[in-house]
C-alpha cells in the first residue's frame, strides 16, 4: 500500500480530458519506508498535505476562488446545473479552497444553495439553505453552518472539500468520515454529482482507500476541472 502514496514527478493535466495546466507532484514516502497500515498511511498523508496546502496558499492570489468558479462552469453542463438544481457546498475553514465566489454565482443563477450541518460525530451530514448575507452559526472543528431555523434541502450536486485527491476519484478528508457516510445515502435516493474542490497541489498519484471511502465524480481546482474514473 505504500506505493499508493508515491506520486509521479509530474502529471499531464490534459491526459484525462481536463482543462488547465500541470502541477508538479513530489514524493510522499521515500522508497526505504517499510509497509505501514492504512490508518498510518492516511495520517501521514494528512499531515503532509496540510503542510503542502498551507505553503501553496501562501503563493496564491486573491483570485483563486474566481478561477475555481470559472473551471467549475466549464464542466457544469456535464451534470445539468441550472436554476432550481440544489447545490450543497461548504464554508471554507483555514486553507480549504474558497468556494464562496462559486456559491454567490450559483445563488445568482437561481440554484438553491445549501451548506452542511454536523449533528454529531459518526452521523451523516444534513443540509440547510444558505443565502448571501445570512448569519451562520459555529459548528464543530471551526465549521460554519446555517441556523436550525433555516430550510432543509437535499442536494443534486455536492461540493466536497478535501486534503488530497487522485484521478480515480478517491479523496482524503480530515478523517471524520462525514462525507463517506453522507454520499452513499444521497446516492441511494437518486443521482447526485460529487465534485471535489481543492488546489492543484493536492493531487497525488493514488489516495489510500478502503471499502467505505466514497469516490468523487468530478474534481475542480484553480488550474483544472475533470471527470474522474468513477463510476
Amino acid at each position: 500500500m505504500v506505493t499508493h502514496l508515491r506520486e509521479q514527478a509530474t502529471e499531464d493535466s490534459s491526459a484525462n480530458g481536463c482543462c488547465g495546466t500541470a502541477h508538479p507532484m513530489s514524493p510522499i514516502f521515500p522508497a526505504s519506508v517499510p509497509p505501514i497500515s492504512m490508518k498510518q498511511q492516511k495520517a501521514y498523508l494528512r499531515a503532509e498535505m496540510r503542510r503542502k496546502r498551507h505553503d501553496f496558499c501562501a503563493t496564491l492570489g486573491a483570485e483563486a476562488g474566481q478561477r475555481i468558479l470559472a473551471n467549475f462552469l466549464t464542466i457544469a453542463g456535464g451534470f445539468g446545473l441550472g436554476a432550481g438544481v440544489a447545490v450543497a457546498a461548504y464554508w471554507p475553514v483555514g486553507d480549504e479552497a474558497d468556494v464562496r465566489p462559486l456559491l454567490s454565482h450559483l445563488h445568482g443563477m437561481g440554484a438553491p444553495c445549501l451548506l452542511p450541518v454536523v449533528d454529531a460525530a459518526g452521523k451523516p451530514l444534513r443540509f440547510r439553505r444558505w443565502n448571501p448575507g445570512q448569519r451562520l452559526d459555529g459548528g464543530p472543528l471551526g465549521t460554519r453552518q446555517p441556523a436550525a431555523s433555516a430550510e432543509q434541502g437535499i442536494p443534486s450536486i455536492l461540493l466536497v472539500p478535501l486534503l488530497a485527491f487522485d484521478r480515480q476519484g478517491y479523496r482524503l478528508g480530515q478523517g471524520g468520515g462525514y462525507y463517506d457516510r453522507t454520499l452513499p445515502l444521497l446516492r441511494d435516493r437518486g443521482r447526485v454529482e460529487a465534485v471535489g474542490v481543492g488546489y492543484s497541489c493536492q493531487e497525488v498519484e493514488t489516495v489510500p482507500f478502503g471499502p467505505t471511502d466514497a469516490r468523487l465524480d468530478w474534481v475542480v481546482t484553480e488550474e483544472t476541472a475533470f471527470r474522474t474514473a468513477y463510476p
